[in-house]
């Protein structure tokens, strides 16, 4: 995919993506992450907002990454249980709906960031530039 994140799989991906009002993801050091930030360390399979571990499930984590790698990007259901769970069926689309439910719970003052699409899916929107 031209112009986006590099894949997980690639030696040149990021461990660590920071989004904040600045550009929708980029490197930092692990030692400098913004008090306010949500961080996604993605070797660490850690999520931290304002410096604080965020406790994920495997599925939460794989969902939030998932969603992360691809900012705006919009992901219908059955894209989201085939990615994260590696399987589809016709209660999947429930399935999602609960972990999103939950995650946007534990991202607290972040939640906002996992949008819903009406009758599509979800998405993750990072923060405007101020």
């Amino acid at each position: 995919m031209a112009g986006g994140p590099p894949s997980a799989g690639s030696s040149d991906a990021p461990a660590t993506r920071e989004w904040s009002s600045g550009p929708a993801w980029h490197e930092f050091s692990a030692a400098s992450p913004a008090e306010e930030e949500l961080v996604l360390d993605r070797t660490a399979r850690v999520a931290r907002s304002g410096g604080e571990e965020i406790e994920l499930t495997y599925r939460e984590f794989e969902l939030l990454d998932y969603l992360t790698s691809a900012p705006g990007r919009v992901y219908n259901r059955r894209q989201l249980m085939a990615a994260v769970w590696d399987r589809y069926d016709e209660e999947g689309g429930r399935t999602v709906d609960v972990h999103v439910l939950r995650l946007r719970r534990k991202l607290g003052r972040h939640a906002g960031r996992i949008v819903t699409v009406r009758n599509v899916g979800y998405k993750y929107q990072p923060p405007r530039r101020q």
